[in-house]
């Protein structure tokens, strides 16, 4: 295991010695290989990119992996978005990393990362920093 960012409690991110690398934040550990990490991190600074322009739609974030969804309150966006953005950084320029198999880490790789708002209902009752549970 090599750490390349560690900021907690929001996040550390690490590559395992299978070739992926991992986001560790709020105790949720997901693990990818590295291009798709790069995807996820395009879409993270085109989120970002939207928050500072005021046209992001909730006070919410959806990081989604796989099956694994990793809720944010809006304010963590520029920080780990910034995390995201310098571990991809030093992939990039150290040449190693060019060199990692991440075949066998198939059961963190099956579909591709997302990025979503999660909508909310009547938001005029709800607390910035609480993230409503379903009734049901």
């Amino acid at each position: 295991m090599r750490i390349l960012f560690k900021n907690p409690p929001l996040c550390t991110i690490y590559l395992c010695e299978r070739g992926g690398i991992h986001i560790v934040t709020h105790n949720v550990n997901v693990g990818m290989p590295l291009e798709k990490f790069h995807k996820l991190n395009t879409e993270l600074q085109k989120a970002l990119i939207r928050f500072e322009l005021g046209q992001w739609p909730s006070p919410y974030i959806a990081v989604t992996y796989n099956t694994t969804v990793i809720c944010l309150n809006i304010d963590d966006l520029p920080e780990f978005s910034q995390a995201m953005a310098s571990t991809a950084d030093l992939c990039r320029e150290v040449s190693e990393f060019g060199f990692v198999p991440a075949a066998d880490h198939k059961q963190c790789s099956v579909d591709l990362p997302t990025v979503s708002a999660l909508p909310i209902k009547n938001s005029q009752n709800t607390q910035k920093n609480f993230l409503p549970l379903n009734p049901n």
